[in-house]
């Protein structure tokens, strides 16, 4: 797991710890990259039609104009009518006609 003090030049385990070190590093960069990408994505919400999972709806969803965007410590919300939601509530984007067929 970890090198022997009393051996530090043991290569196989110096490897194996840059390997990990390089993946880890790797990690990191494409945890931020899907960060900015989601970023921008809301960003690109801003006066688009959504709807989006509601619970406190009889429908369990809602459609509105997003007015704003609001980042939280966890992520960016949609603001519609004054209230935040998360990303992951969005379920879509644009005018939705209910039941209109699908496929062609």
């Amino acid at each position: 797991k970890n090198q022997d003090p009393m051996n530090p030049q043991d290569s196989s385990q110096f490897v194996s710890q840059l390997a990990q070190f390089s993946s880890l590093e790797q990690m990191t960069q494409l945890n931020t990259s899907f960060s900015n990408v989601l970023d921008n994505t809301a960003a690109n919400l801003i006066g688009q039609t959504v709807t989006v999972a509601d619970q406190t709806s009889p429908t369990g969803f809602l459609t509105g104009k997003v007015t704003g965007i609001v980042y939280f410590s966890n992520g960016p919300a949609v603001q519609i009518n004054g209230v935040n939601y998360a990303m992951s509530a969005v379920q879509n984007v644009g005018n939705i006609v209910p039941n209109a067929p699908t496929g062609g």
